[in-house]
């Protein structure tokens, strides 16, 4: 076993062992001899004790990747697909096709109350206690059939929201995508008039309602 000696502080120290010389805060510099060796030589210079001067390997922990998720994202995407998905389930249920029926006179027949309409065209109040004058009321025949006869009823409601007087105008011969309008007689009570249809006739689809 070899016992080494060491310059330390300007003078020599040891003999150590190897095992020794661990504990002796040698620098890679440090002068060592031992018996056998023709001179003094630098630490670093014998095989057996260059491992004292290796640099410890510092391990840092990898750094974990930043997620690729944008969870933020996500969450709005879902709820722009519940929201579209709500509105098209909407209009879908509320939405009708000729396609749905085996012709065109069935599909008429189902759906005239959407095509065919009744406004008022023009309504003049006579004084802020209620009735209107210059009345004309319109009928749209949205259809690809001309109808025969249309019957609106009007209802004049009061000021405390009770039914007043009811008038009723008969439209006649109604083309087809044609809107045909009616004047009706002047009211002296009413604070608001709602035109309803309560009768159609229709003979190329058929259609009698009353």
């Amino acid at each position: 076993m070899k016992n080494y000696h060491i310059v330390k502080n300007g003078a020599s120290a040891g003999p150590y062992s190897i095992e020794q010389l661990k504990f002796q805060n040698l620098l890679p510099e440090t002068k060592v001899w031992y018996e056998g060796l023709p001179d003094w030589v630098e630490a670093k210079t014998l095989p057996e004790l260059a491992p004292m001067f290796q640099p410890v390997m510092q391990f840092s922990p990898a750094p974990q990747p930043k997620s690729s998720i944008d969870w933020k994202l996500i969450i709005w995407m879902v709820v722009i697909i519940g929201v579209l998905g709500s509105v098209g389930t909407f209009f879908y249920n509320n939405s009708f096709n000729i396609n749905d029926f085996s012709t065109e006179e069935q599909y008429l027949r189902k759906n005239w109350k959407r095509l065919v309409q009744v406004g008022i065209e023009h309504a003049e109040k006579k004084t802020d206690q209620g009735g209107f004058k210059s009345i004309t009321i319109a009928v749209f025949n949205n259809m690809s059939q001309p109808i025969e006869e249309v019957k609106v009823e009007l209802l004049y409601q009061m000021a405390d929201g009770t039914p007043g007087n009811i008038d009723t105008l008969i439209f006649n011969n109604i083309g087809a995508n044609k809107k045909v309008l009616l004047s009706a007689p002047d009211s002296f009570q009413g604070v608001k008039i709602e035109p309803n249809i309560f009768a159609i006739r229709c003979d190329a689809i058929k259609l009698n309602y009353q």
